[in-house]
């Protein structure tokens, strides 16, 4: 997101980030595939993980994305950029996502 000056669920592309998900991380099988995602961003050079989570809980759609009691999988990243695209004010910015998952039952083969 930073490299490519967006800020947004979608990538770049115009894609949904379950797609991007996909792309990576393919169902191979299973019979229920399911997944979430949670955005941060902030202006400086650090940012605090209670920061963080409290945004996310201040927001009713993140709030249920990531307090959902189905998740069996979790990817964070957090990005740095001391120089960033005008999206993020064109001054120090990080951002910050999170990625939940389920994937369970393996379908039958033949």
């Amino acid at each position: 997101m930073l490299a490519h000056d967006f800020f947004s669920h979608h990538s770049a592309d115009g894609t949904a980030f379950h797609v991007r998900i996909r792309r990576y991380y393919a169902d191979r099988g299973f019979t229920k595939w399911s997944v979430g995602e949670a955005l941060m961003t902030s202006q400086g050079p650090t940012v605090d993980a209670s920061v963080i989570v409290a945004a996310w809980l201040d927001s009713p759609s993140h709030r249920t994305i990531v307090l959902s009691p189905t998740w069996r999988d979790a990817g964070i990243g957090v990005l740095y950029a001391p120089s960033s695209p005008q999206t993020f004010g064109g001054t120090e910015a990080i951002v910050v996502t999170a990625d939940f998952g389920l994937r369970e039952g393996r379908a039958e083969t033949s």
